[in-house]
């Protein structure tokens, strides 16, 4: 995937998903990135530069801010773990670990 993304965009990710990031398993089976943030532009710029053509999820919500979620899942999420891994902090590699190692 990072072929196809600019170092700068792969960046913009990578600081993303550090801060807002999940990784996880969807119906625990399929790999799953997501985010969830109230900057709804930035989770429909995270689908943009995945190139990714779904409408982020928006949660309305009584007491707090609206949210959106993106994610992806499967092998498109597979191909992003590997490509931010060695950028990811620890604890977050570890976690992409355990999700890639599980459904390698």
């Amino acid at each position: 995937m990072t072929e196809t993304l600019s170092d700068f965009n792969l960046g913009w990710i990578v600081g993303i998903l550090e801060g807002e990031g999940t990784f996880d398993l969807s119906n625990k089976k399929y790999p799953r990135v997501r985010i969830e943030m109230t900057d709804k532009d930035s989770v429909y710029r995270f689908y943009a530069v995945l190139g990714v053509s779904r409408t982020p999820r928006h949660t309305v919500r009584q007491d707090k801010k609206d949210s959106w979620v993106g994610s992806i899942h499967g092998p498109q999420a597979k191909l992003l773990m590997v490509d931010v891994f060695p950028h990811m902090s620890e604890r977050r590699q570890q976690k992409i670990q355990e999700i890639l190692l599980d459904n390698g």
